[in-house]
């Protein structure tokens, strides 16, 4: 499996992301085509979120819509407690998602409840 998208640098803040407040998503346009097998995120949590979701939604506008595309959980208690930077996560996706070339998705990472930190880069850009 090769990485194909990534963004690993400048994450200098947190957003809580879980069913009991909003979700949080991630748009990323891709290259070339390619099979998305699963997602990488960074995180950390101050409670345990119960199952955490990622999900890969088609784009209109530059916002998700419609039915999600694939997704994946993994369980919310093993993601790290320690306050901070967080570590990063993989989520192995169903099914396998063919991606088109210089098409917009977004990614959504959200708990089951209250507690899941998603880093992000919040400077505007």
């Amino acid at each position: 499996m090769a990485l194909e998208i990534y963004y690993n640098t400048g994450d200098n803040n947190n957003v809580q992301s879980s069913l009991e407040g909003f979700i949080v998503g991630q748009t990323f346009t891709t290259v070339s085509a390619f099979t998305l097998e699963s997602v990488k995120f960074k995180a950390w949590r101050f409670a345990d979120p119960g199952t955490v979701t990622a999900e890969i939604y088609a784009t209109s506008a530059g916002l998700p819509t419609g039915s999600v595309l694939a997704s994946g959980t993994m369980v919310g208690s093993t993601i790290t407690d320690e306050e901070g930077s967080g570590q990063w996560y993989s989520i192995t996706l169903s099914p396998l998602l063919g991606l088109a070339a210089a098409t917009k998705y977004a990614m959504a990472v959200y708990g089951q409840t209250a507690g899941l930190l998603w880093r992000l880069e919040d400077s505007g850009e």
